[in-house]
């Protein structure tokens, strides 16, 4: 009977696994701070069906790198470090293809969303710029990433750019030719505060929680309306 069910086949836990690489060894730093901070306050450790895990790596010579497997705001920021390594090179793509690659294994989900934090220059050779050491991803660079993904049979359902100038048609192009559903992101300059992520994945949750339809469509349009209500004023 085709219609059977698998024992075996376990269903992911997470409705929404949602992944942030920050590139925050720059003067982005403290904003990168401030964002994990306002994520933890969208946060209910009650409600399993949302996991939000990020790597940072910090400014500072021979600062550490640090995974954050993020709670509520009940707990410090420093208690949700689930990784620490010393000091990585964010412009290096393994590093990025590695965290995502441990995101989704470890946190498997129905939905997936990769967030890219950091500087962005469209399609010159200057993508979340790393300081210590001095380095950039290129876009071919970002590009190999997304193509390992791939083979790895995973498909991002929204590739989120809080940088600037990255939702450029050439990227764009790349991207959706990868397991890429949607990609969301700024035609411009963007303010270094980045995204709005404490009402982003409020609204998410919520919607979760109330048990309606959170599709990929339905989030990347809500991350577009709550940043135009955000800077609006």
């Amino acid at each position: 009977n085709n219609d059977k069910v698998n024992p075996d086949q376990k269903l992911p836990k997470h409705e929404w696994t949602v992944l942030l690489y920050m590139a925050g060894d720059n003067n982005l730093s403290e904003e990168c701070v401030y964002s994990l901070t306002e994520i933890k306050e969208a946060l209910n450790d009650d409600d399993q069906k949302l996991k939000v895990v990020a790597q940072f790596d910090p400014s500072g010579l021979r600062a550490a790198t640090k995974r954050f497997e993020l709670h509520s705001s009940k707990t410090p920021l420093d208690k949700d470090v689930v990784w620490e390594t010393r000091e990585t090179d964010t412009g290096e793509p393994h590093n990025m293809l590695e965290f995502i690659r441990w995101g989704i294994l470890t946190y498997p989900a129905r939905y997936y969303m990769v967030v890219l934090v950091g500087h962005g220059t469209g399609t010159d050779d200057d993508f979340l710029r790393d300081e210590n050491p001095p380095n950039s991803l290129s876009i071919l660079e970002f590009q190999e990433v997304f193509e390992k993904l791939t083979v790895d049979g995973h498909t991002i359902d929204i590739l989120g750019m809080d940088t600037c100038l990255m939702s450029m048609a050439e990227v764009c192009y790349e991207m959706f030719r990868k397991n890429v559903t949607y990609l969301v992101g700024s035609e411009g300059f963007a303010p270094n505060t980045g995204w709005p992520y404490r009402e982003i994945l409020s609204t998410l949750r919520t919607r979760i929680a109330d048990g309606a339809a959170a599709s990929p469509e339905w989030l990347a349009t809500t991350i577009v309306d709550e940043y135009q209500k955000f800077y609006r004023p």
